[in-house]
């Protein structure tokens, strides 16, 4: 009896740690050169998030989550976010950020706070698989008008003005349970 809870043990140790891979994602710009200040995060089946982190030696980002990796987002400021659906290989995952004069890109955790906006966007994804936004200390608006909270669909922009009368936009690009992979310009 006793083998056969040993076994039993062993098999659930070992199908617990057979997700716990090394994922490394190699981030560039549209010319080949290694992206400054990029972040990179697993999106676990869970919804949960795994961050990696840049390892100097070689450039790469690099995690080991302890469930299945399901997709990637990367952000930076002066570039475009991207998402990738995780391949599942050991190789690194090369991802490709433009860059971008009027666009930067984030990657909320539940919430998040646009440089030089005061205040916290508030992307919400719900079970039902449909995306919300909302704000504090500044306005989300829906034609022309301040709305509390606004149902959005994956990359339309919304129009957000801050009390000072500085306006920019703001695009869901991806959305999980923990967080989401935002696009925004630049409040002017």
């Amino acid at each position: 009896m006793k083998s056969f809870f040993f076994l039993l043990l062993l098999t659930l140790s070992i199908s617990a740690t057979s997700f716990a891979e090394n994922i490394v994602v190699k981030v560039t710009n549209d010319k080949g050169q290694p992206v400054a200040n990029a972040e990179v995060v697993a999106v676990l089946k869970s919804g949960a998030f795994e961050v990696a982190k840049l390892d100097a030696a070689d450039g790469q980002h690099k995690c080991q989550p302890a469930e299945e990796c399901v997709k990637i987002y990367v952000a930076a400021p002066n570039h475009e976010g991207d998402v990738k659906k995780y391949p599942g290989t050991a190789g690194p995952v090369a991802v490709t950020l433009k860059p971008s004069a009027t666009k930067n890109s984030l990657i909320t955790r539940k919430t998040a706070v646009i440089p030089g906006v005061d205040g916290l966007i508030i992307p919400v994804f719900d079970p039902s698989g449909h995306t919300w936004l909302s704000a504090t200390k500044f306005a989300i608006h829906n034609n022309g008008r301040p709305v509390s909270i606004l149902q959005v669909g994956l990359n339309r922009q919304v129009d957000a003005v801050t009390p000072a009368g500085k306006k920019f936009k703001i695009a869901i690009v991806d959305a999980s349970a923990e967080g989401s992979l935002l696009e925004y310009t630049t409040p002017k």
